[in-house]
């Protein structure tokens, strides 16, 4: 499945299963009746088709040898064949029931899980480790076209399968009770030897999909993607995907191999105790005929009946492995829909606030649960305050921006919004305070109104165009034909555009300034661009924030000079903190930076003397 073959589930197999059964009832509630009598139809085409082409063949075989008539052949063929076409027209029909059921699950489970994975916490998406849950959850509506939603099909064949075991053996017991007993035997030793065969199916579909997943990353993953191109070219790494597409098969062929020994083990003990039913069933068959109990119709029909017994119980062991399928399938959904939500306990801001403070009270976080990524970061941001946020790669300045916006949930200490515990305020307000800018641009292959609105309609068009206008995107947007209808992504959308990197810095602006938040956030957005554009960017946005709270991250110093206040981060703390003049007198870490950035970013003539 998709589990990895050594990883536990969280609850038992009867425990999912039970969980299964009473979510499908859950699901359908409005109609549980009609769901049931929809399992309970399927039985009577499955069961008595195969049981009415049985007894034609037993008055066939009476025909020919004088133990009946041909009126007597006539009437059963006719009726056969009327019962024939009222079964397959119930079967057609119940087969479209029951799809339009498994469709209403699967989709009812992936709304599920798209509201479970915006309202969990950030790091429970953006960790890998944690990732994974979604990840194989989703995996679990679509493994195998039908994934989760087999289980309806599941419950239906089971039903039928007991049932058509119950009548098949129930007409062996007339014949003779020792057929019975042979089949039962017989029946029991072989669902053994199939279950056993269907657990290495599924740890064989487990590695095959492992196998498969990487295969893919490298064949239409890294070895497709556009911007790895120039890399694999110019480095002339094309080769090195070889021996890694070789590894992974040949680990999967090991795999396969073993499997196929056990598959062969298993399938021979099972013909050979097909085998010895078949010697059985002949032997006491052959008797009873020989003592007249039987005539030669009779034979054919037990022999059928005790061979259509065992095709049920076969079709059981089978099913035993898809239910095991839904059991790894159903532990994936609870473990993601289980999953603590953020802020759960939050609740809505009595008034939305137009100015805010920020402060961070002994805040310490860790990605892994042994180093601190920041630690006991303590600041308070006045409303209206201009803060950077400044330090090398790997400060803490992105963690302190993704705790500030409630993305990472401090494992110690508070952050307050005017006072109020940010946990305290629910996801919809709390998003609502920031306007953030990130430095992975995010960009939907969508129009550029709604890139900048962020919604597909009800926009406020003066707003619009003031933000358009501001940010400087006028010029862009009134050279296309489409105007600000014009989509993006050029790959996706037939008629769409790709705007450049200023471009899309300008259009990131305006959607800053639509959004209208009392706290502007912008986390090294202009880290592609060179510093006299960056600071130009920087200009800009410091025009829009008049009167907001607005944190400016980066790790060139220069940009945020003009700030009112200026934090200096190094692994994970503040180690100075003031306006630039302060530190710049201290000559401390910051002084340090920022020498060292203007030295490279000084214009000097070959001689090494500077112009001024």
């Amino acid at each position: 499945m998709n589990a990895s073959a050594k990883e536990k589930t969280k609850y038992s197999f009867y425990r999912n299963i039970k969980y299964l059964l009473k979510m499908m009832f859950e699901i359908n509630s409005d109609s549980k009746f009609k769901l049931i009598m929809t399992f309970v139809y399927g039985i009577i085409p499955a069961v008595f088709i195969p049981l009415a082409a049985t007894f034609i063949l037993k008055i066939i075989i009476d025909c020919i040898t004088g133990d009946a008539d041909a009126k007597t052949l006539l009437i059963s063929f006719f009726a056969f064949a009327a019962m024939n076409i009222i079964f397959q027209a119930m079967s057609y029909k119940n087969e479209m029931q029951l799809a339009a059921y498994c469709e209403k699950w699967r989709y009812t489970v992936l709304g599920n899980i798209i509201r479970k994975n915006l309202s969990v916490n950030y790091e429970d998406i953006e960790s890998y480790e944690k990732r994974k849950v979604f990840d194989r959850a989703i995996a679990g509506i679509f493994y195998g076209d039908l994934g989760l939603s087999q289980f309806l099909y599941n419950i239906q064949k089971m039903i039928i399968a007991i049932t058509g075991i119950a009548a098949f053996f129930a007409l062996a017991a007339l014949a003779d009770p020792w057929i019975l007993a042979v089949c039962i035997f017989s029946a029991a030793v072989n669902f053994v030897f199939c279950v056993l065969s269907k657990k290495v199916s599924i740890e064989e579909g487990r590695e095959y999909l492992i196998a498969t997943r990487k295969a893919r990353y490298l064949s239409v993953g890294k070895g497709a993607d556009i911007k790895a191109a120039k890399d694999i070219k110019i480095f002339n790494v094309a080769n090195w995907f070889t021996p890694l597409m070789d590894m992974i098969i040949g680990d999967y062929k090991r795999f396969k191999i073993s499997a196929n020994k056990k598959h062969f083990l298993y399938n021979t003990l099972t013909y050979g105790v097909f085998l010895a039913r078949d010697l059985s069933a002949f032997a006491i068959l052959i008797s009873l005929y020989s003592k007249g109990r039987l005539t030669a119709g009779d034979f054919a029909f037990y022999y059928s009946v005790i061979s259509g017994a065992n095709s049920w119980i076969f079709q059981v062991a089978q099913l035993y492995g898809e239910f095991y399928s839904n059991h790894i399938h159903a532990d994936d959904y609870r473990k993601c829909i289980e999953k603590e939500e953020d802020f759960g306990n939050a609740k809505h801001l009595e008034k939305f606030p137009e100015k805010c403070t920020v402060e961070f009270d002994d805040v310490s976080f860790s990605y892994d649960g042994v180093h601190d990524a920041v630690s006991h970061l303590s600041f308070k941001a006045e409303a209206g305050e201009k803060i950077a946020v400044v330090g090398e790669n790997g400060a803490g300045k992105t963690t302190t921006v993704k705790l500030l916006c409630g993305l990472y949930s401090p494992d110690r200490g508070r952050i307050l919004i005017n006072g109020k515990n940010i946990r305290e305020i629910a996801k919809e307000d709390r998003y609502r305070l920031f306007s953030a800018v990130f430095q992975d641009i995010f960009t939907m292959p969508s129009s550029i109104e709604s890139n900048i609105t962020m919604t597909e309609d009800n926009a406020d068009e003066d707003l619009l165009q003031k933000s358009i206008k501001f940010a400087g995107l006028e010029e862009k947007i009134a050279s296309l034909t489409d105007g600000v209808k014009t989509k993006l992504h050029k790959e996706i959308n037939k008629n769409g555009i790709d705007l450049s990197g200023g471009e899309t810095q300008k259009l990131l602006c305006a959607r800053a300034i639509y959004k209208q938040s009392p706290i502007i956030i912008l986390d090294e957005p202009t880290a592609a661009l060179d510093p006299i554009a960056e600071n130009e960017l920087y200009m800009k946005y410091d025009e829009i924030t008049g009167g907001k709270t607005s944190f400016y991250i980066s790790h060139r110093l220069a940009s945020t000079a003009f700030c009112d206040r200026i934090l200096f981060m190094k692994n994970g703390s503040i180690v100075q903190e003031g306006t630039h003049e302060q530190l710049m007198k201290e000559k401390g870490e910051y002084f340090k930076m920022y020498s060292m950035q203007s030295y490279y970013y000084n214009e000097e003539p070959s001689g090494g003397e500077n112009l001024e």
